[in-house]
């Protein structure tokens, strides 16, 4: 049941202020790529199917808490170190400074951030992807939880192969093709999930992540 709280707590995250607004623009096949390559950095079971929203995150809460880290870059009140936010902690970069062009790139993302579209099945992953139009989702108020806790196990009746959860927003590319930056939220029954700013780069034609910071318990 915590397990499960923990994975509602993040896509209520994801949810809270989630745009219904469709864009009509263009998801390259790169763009295709990354998500694949991040799905499968993820991935514990490859018989388990991996959910992803059709539409880019749009308009969310999670936008609210990169405020924080973009706040602290524009008005240079402490030196931030990827540690500080790190989720994968045994990275090389786990006590390196965010230099200036990092923070730079990761402003410019931020103004593009808003901008959506909508997945077709294109993953290149060793599992299963359903797409759906929607999550479960219920108006924050009286018994909350518990009417989100049971549209989950709805979910998941429909849906029994199912691992991962994942929603993603639009990538940016400050350099073509090389370097990509993203937000992604992911979780899943019996899963500890959460909601990250991904920097990831291609070298040769592989994509890997370069830094990751947690935004799961980030705060004004």
């Amino acid at each position: 049941m915590l397990l499960l709280y923990n994975m509602l707590r993040c896509f209520f995250i994801m949810t809270i202020f989630f745009s219904n607004a469709v864009f009509a623009q263009e998801i390259n096949q790169e763009s295709y790529k990354i998500y694949s390559s991040l799905i499968k950095s993820k991935i514990r079971n490859s018989s388990k199917a991996n959910v992803v929203l059709k539409k880019l995150v749009t308009d969310t809460l999670d936008f609210f808490e990169l405020r924080n880290i973009i706040n602290l870059i524009q008005h240079e009140k402490e030196e931030l170190y990827f540690s500080q936010y790190s989720i994968l902690p045994d990275l090389e970069y786990s006590n390196q400074k965010i230099d200036s062009l990092t923070k730079q790139q990761i402003l410019n993302f931020y103004s593009i951030a808003y901008e959506g579209g909508t997945l077709e099945n294109l993953f290149d992953v060793n599992s299963k992807i359903i797409l759906v139009k929607k999550l479960p989702d219920a108006r924050y108020g009286k018994n909350y939880y518990h009417r989100i806790i049971k549209r989950w196990h709805k979910f998941y009746e429909k849906y029994p192969d199912a691992g991962f959860v994942f929603r993603f927003s639009k990538i940016y590319f400050p350099e073509k093709n090389k370097i990509a930056i993203f937000m992604y939220a992911y979780g899943g029954k019996g899963f500890m999930g959460g909601t990250a700013l991904t920097i990831m780069e291609r070298k040769e034609d592989e994509w890997s992540i370069k830094y990751e910071l947690d935004l799961s318990n980030q705060t004004d």
